[in-house]
């Protein structure tokens, strides 16, 4: 069972038409306010305002989740550098322990920032699947997000983070759905 989060849309500082038809459009469909953000205020004052738990924000780069705790965006964080090692053929305890090979067929049930799950893909390749299940809203929405726009120099890491499929959906209620040996 999916817990209700209440949160709300707004723009970054460096705001723009462009930005903020994003926004509105992420607003509809997660059927959450737009806050028009203008000289409002800090994001805190915005959270405090609205009553909400947190802040989907659209900026230059990317979504970003602004929470009293901090803020939350998109980067491939260790997967950089668990690929580079990869490549230089050195091991990978996670891919070891799966035993990970071209063409498998991952299902990776805690995406978090996606680390194991791109790591996964770089290692299965075209001819591989792997899916993501992600149970909370806006980290689903940010890394899925991040996983199709997100630039980095390392080419077959870029094709990696796009060739990810991610579910919104709590993953034991997700397994019930699948057809045998699908993974």
């Amino acid at each position: 069972m999916q817990k209700t989060f209440k949160f709300a849309v707004t723009v970054g500082r460096s705001e723009n038409v462009a930005l903020e038809k994003l926004a509105q459009t992420w607003a509809a469909k997660f059927g959450v306010k737009y806050v028009e953000r203008g000289s409002r205020g800090s994001l805190g004052f915005l959270l405090d305002q609205e009553r909400v738990e947190a802040l989907l924000v659209a900026t230059n780069k990317g979504p970003q989740v602004y929470t009293a705790s901090g803020t939350f965006f998109f980067h491939p964080s260790m997967a950089v550098l668990r690929v580079q090692r990869l490549k230089k053929y050195e091991p990978d305890h996670f891919s070891a322990a799966l035993a990970l090979k071209p063409g498998m067929r991952v299902l990776d049930c805690t995406m978090g920032l996606a680390s194991d799950a791109v790591v996964a893909s770089f290692i299965t390749g075209r001819t591989g699947t792997v899916c993501a299940v992600e149970a909370s809203p806006l980290l689903h929405f940010v890394v899925s997000e991040g996983l199709q726009n997100y630039q980095v120099e390392d080419v077959d890491l870029n094709n990696a983070m796009r060739r990810i499929e991610t579910v919104y959906a709590e993953a034991d209620e997700y397994l019930y759905t699948l057809p045998a040996d699908s993974f």
